[in-house]
């Protein structure tokens, strides 16, 4: 994984208490967050989204370009998943086209292409 990327790993044992938090807010009712093909990379690209989550699970220091880079390499990674097993959903580009019009430094571009060739070959790894 790409160095300044948030691993999923370090959100896994909070996945419980992330389905918890989705259900009370009523957020993504057609979105299966325990979906064995792409309900990891939901998880984590909804906790990223909600720093406030983060913060109740102690993850206090990240940093708002590991947040966007992170955050959009969990989300582009959940759109293919999620787009293999129902096709795709027009709604997740848009998302993903926000994430970058919102930044508020300016988009390290070749990273960016390093993110889509990593997810590009993790989603080739899970099929």
């Amino acid at each position: 994984m790409i160095d300044i990327l948030f691993s999923g790993e370090r959100l896994k044992p909070f996945a419980g208490e992330i389905r918890q938090a989705i259900k009370a807010l009523g957020e993504y009712p057609d979105v299966d967050a325990g979906d064995p093909v792409y309900g990891e990379s939901f998880l984590n690209y909804w906790a990223l989204s909600h720093p406030d989550a983060l913060e109740k699970m102690g993850f206090t220091s990240i940093g708002e370009r590991e947040a966007l880079y992170s955050t959009y390499y969990w989300l582009l990674k959940f759109k293919k998943l999620y787009g293999l097993r129902h096709g795709p959903d027009p709604s997740l580009d848009t998302l993903l086209l926000r994430l970058l019009e919102y930044a508020e430094f300016e988009i390290d571009w070749p990273l960016m292409e390093r993110i889509v060739k990593e997810v590009e070959s993790d989603v080739g790894a899970d099929i």
